[in-house]
């Protein structure tokens, strides 16, 4: 809650450490001779702020210098011309070529951190800087399904539980949080007994298996504060507390001393002893899971990473996250975040999410998001909020912009956010939705738009899936939700614009940019989606995304025909005929004649054989003696000839007893005298085959799969 006060002081640092670098001097002797031609060009384009001649004389110094091995001169050299360049490109509205450069800057950033332990600040700036012009670069789709993910401690598998404090004025939410000081002089029983009776929400989740957050704070918020859990005189505080905690009936999120990386002092060894002890007794408990939840920006001393107690003490991991927009002024300064050709506040406001770098929630959370991936953990917001009125400013319209985005995208970008807690209190800020209407609109609405929260009561729900990752194949009939998550910097409206197959289908202008896309409109095969997000200067395309419809009932893509449906449906289901691929059939492929026998002998039922003519050790080997033994096959079965469509229906003639018929043949290419006419006749009049076409059978035709799926299921399944 109070790093909205402590990043003003910080970037205030920030800036002073930055004005107060300097370069050693470069040793030059053993450049090419192209070097000088190209820095006199170089001063020249920056000089007249020659945007593209910036770009084209600094791929001059990539080409140039790209097989030099590095060293302290060579990268102190590019470095700023690098940076630059990314600049240039960012202002340009280029993110993919910014995003190139930046990643250039920071190769030779890191190797003068690595090498002589310089550079950290623009290391941190950087990393951050990166995590932005991605997201403007390299917009996603994402889809929502109910395909569970399990990320452990009794995490949800399908949807995410959203929750408010205590005291505030929401209900039907599946979660609740409160906040407890450490050794307040009250035992955490009579908090619980406080809460049990006088808030119904904390009483529903308490009782009914439902979900709360406890805040543990500790006071001071520094090492001497963490020590205090560490002395023996807490430790029956501890145990009781755990114990009441332990016999309520739900999962209790424990949470003690949070947004550690932040605090004026803490030693992180005192910090991770003490969440240790703490974790030691909670874990005595099945319904007590351990949260590590540091801000989400670090003091430029420290890394949330030092702090962390490790995966046998920690469960969840979780982070503190507020915005307001005063953060696009610097103090005593009064000048914002532009994209002048001059401006350096970039350099730091990424970190800070600052500037131009303030309109998007959920890039600054990033890194402790990856970290909770990496680590298996599911992970939540353990508290957020947003102000419509701050210092007196006016800031409704950013704020219900930043409380719609996190609620929109949270779990969508992040899918192991399985928890998404709000800061419904009123303190120094008042954060209480009741105070904030158009942050509570927000809230709501994009709680309803997301699809994936779940209500109080609720056990399922649904998860968002990047489209690409969801491995899925739609059916004709369905209604798939889309979403594209899209990301600049600056606050210029976005606008999505979806295209299906290439023809424009859908132009959204509202977070998250929704597609309810009608599968019923499209044919069977595959088909491509991709969106293009425009924002100012920015213009950025999704990746081309296959996807891949099917009939109804039929898991394959390639099954255009519905006169098929029904047989290759029965045959599939009978495990008669296989798919090729798992989303494939191959309808049109023809048939030899081992792979029709041994269709038919599975449609028989895959009975044993008693003869063993057949002593080919392959696949078909049980399928022929059986056909052998029921007369079938009188002679040699050419396994791997291709099979005609007479031959077929002479196998099926023979499989049943080879009955005389009382109609004669009525197909044209079928001669009376034929060895195989009495066959087709005895499969015309019993239905298992009407021909290819009016007065054609098409006898000497192979048989594709599709039609011996026709013949078998008019024969054995009906």
């Amino acid at each position: 809650m109070k790093n909205l006060f402590r990043r003003i002081a910080a970037l205030v640092l920030t800036a002073a450490l930055l004005a107060g670098s300097s370069l050693s001097a470069l040793a030059l002797d053993n450049y090419p001779d192209a070097y000088w031609d190209l820095a006199k060009e170089w001063e020249s384009v920056v000089y007249s702020q020659d945007l593209e001649g910036i770009l084209t004389t600094a791929d001059k110094f990539y080409a140039l210098f790209k097989d030099y091995p590095l060293d302290a001169d060579l990268c102190k050299n590019l470095q700023p011309r690098y940076a630059r360049a990314s600049w240039t490109a960012e202002m340009l509205g280029d993110a993919k070529t910014a995003l190139l450069w930046l990643e250039r800057e920071m190769e030779l950033v890191n190797w003068i951190y690595e090498n002589l332990g310089d550079y950290r600040d623009l290391i941190l700036n950087g990393n951050a800087r990166m995590d932005y012009l991605r997201a403007a670069a390299e917009p996603a789709i994402y889809t929502l399904t109910d395909t569970p993910a399990d990320y452990g401690a009794g995490s949800p598998t399908l949807g995410t539980w959203y929750g408010s404090d205590v005291g505030g004025g929401e209900t039907g939410e599946s979660a609740v949080l409160f906040y407890v000081q450490f050794m307040d002089g009250y035992s955490l029983d009579h908090w619980l007994g406080y809460y049990n009776n006088t808030s119904p929400k904390f009483q529903a989740a308490a009782q009914t298996g439902g979900v709360i957050e406890m805040a543990w704070n500790v006071s001071p918020e520094s090492t001497a504060g963490m020590q205090k859990v560490l002395d023996a005189s807490a430790d029956s505080y501890i145990t009781q507390s755990m114990a009441s905690l332990g016999a309520l009936n739900c999962t209790v999120l424990l949470r003690i001393g949070a947004e550690m990386n932040n605090w004026p002092d803490c030693d992180p060894q005192t910090y991770i002893a003490a969440f240790r002890k703490v974790a030691d007794a909670a874990h005595r408990y099945g319904n007590i899971k351990m949260v590590f939840s540091p801000d989400n920006v670090s003091n430029r001393n420290v890394s949330f990473d030092m702090f962390y107690p490790g995966d046998a003490y920690v469960d969840w991991l979780g982070v503190s996250t507020y915005h307001v927009s005063n953060y696009k002024s610097y103090p005593g300064t009064g000048v914002k975040g532009t994209y002048g050709f001059n401006d350096t506040h970039y350099l730091s406001d990424a970190y800070y999410g600052n500037g131009l770098y303030d309109s998007d929630p959920l890039i600054i959370i990033g890194p402790i998001a990856r970290f909770a991936q990496e680590h298996g953990k599911p992970m939540m917001i353990s508290e957020c909020g947003f102000l419509e009125t701050f210092n007196g400013e006016n800031q409704r319209a950013y704020a219900a912009d930043q409380a719609g985005k996190l609620y929109a995208y949270a779990n969508m970008i992040y899918p192991n956010i399985k928890a998404v807690f709000y800061f419904d209190v009123s303190l120094a800020n008042n954060y209480l939705l009741s105070a904030n209407p158009a942050v509570a609109e927000a809230y709501h609405s994009a709680i309803a738009e997301n699809g994936g929260y779940l209500r109080q009561g609720e056990q399922t729900g649904k998860n968002w899936v990047r489209l690409d990752l969801d491995g899925r194949r739609y059916q004709q009939g369905q209604t798939v939700k889309l979403a594209t998550y899209a990301s600049f910097p600056g606050e210029e409206p976005t606008t999505v614009r979806y295209y299906v197959d290439g023809a424009l289908a859908a132009t959204v202008s509202k977070v998250p940019y929704t597609l309810e896309l009608d599968i019923a409109k499209l044919s069977t095969g595959e088909h491509t989606i991709r969106a293009e997000a425009v924002s100012g200067r920015f213009v950025s395309r999704t990746a081309e995304y296959r996807i891949a419809v099917s009939l109804p009932g039929i898991p394959f893509t390639d099954v255009y025909d519905p006169f098929y449906l029904e047989p290759i449906g029965w045959a599939v289901d009978n495990r008669v005929i296989f798919g090729t691929t798992e989303t494939l059939f191959a309808p049109d492929r023809t048939c030899t004649n081992a792979e029709i026998l041994t269709m038919i002998w599975r449609a028989a039922g895959y009975p044993a054989p008693t003869v063993t003519t057949c002593k080919d050790n392959d696949f078909y080997r049980d399928p022929v003696n059986w056909a052998y033994e029921k007369g079938i096959l009188t002679g040699d079965p050419a396994p791997f000839d291709f099979c005609s469509r007479a031959q077929v229906v002479t196998y099926l003639w023979r499989a049943a007893g080879s009955p005389q018929v009382t109609t004669s043949v009525h197909f044209d290419d079928v001669p009376a005298d034929a060895p195989y006419a009495t066959a087709v006749a005895w499969a015309l009049e019993n239905g298992i085959t009407n021909g290819t076409e009016p007065g054609k059978f098409a006898p000497d035709a192979t048989c594709t799969r599709a039609q011996i799926a026709t013949f078998l299921f008019r024969y054995f399944g009906k």
